[in-house]
């Protein structure tokens, strides 16, 4: 059986960069999911701050036009609150059944939250993949 090669069969791609979640709706990057099988969802949350939540949902388009995304039912993220921030949650999706693109977005309401959220498109029907950045290791 030959060895998988990680590095030629997925891609990682951000929807929400690092940044600090403050204002009631933020709308991830796109990610264009075309030629991949699965996608894993990585949301990484740091402290939040006062007394709200935020909420974080998959939502896709065919197009990745702004106004043409909509949810995707039960790709919905457990509320972030005080009580369960400073970690880490995955969700997956089954990209066959899907529009070409997706994107990570998040209501929030009188809470502040450090946050970011990671795609990570597995199973190429084409390989090798190209990434969006050079592998800094390969060990």
């Amino acid at each position: 059986m030959p060895k998988y090669t990680a590095h030629q069969n997925t891609k990682a791609v951000h929807s929400f960069l690092p940044q600090s979640l403050a204002v009631q709706v933020n709308k991830g990057a796109g990610v264009d999911c075309q030629g991949f099988d699965e996608a894993m969802i990585v949301l990484e949350a740091g402290l939040t701050s006062g007394s709200g939540s935020h909420v974080f949902k998959i939502q896709e388009c065919a197009t990745d036009t702004d106004t043409s995304y909509a949810d995707i039912p039960g790709a919905v993220f457990t509320a972030i609150t005080t009580g369960n921030d400073d970690a880490a949650y995955v969700g997956r999706l089954n990209l066959r059944s899907r529009k070409r693109f997706i994107r990570v977005y998040n209501t929030g309401s009188d809470a502040v939250l450090l946050a970011s959220a990671v795609v990570i498109l597995m199973g190429a029907r084409v390989e090798p993949v190209t990434q969006v950045n050079t592998a800094v290791f390969s060990v």
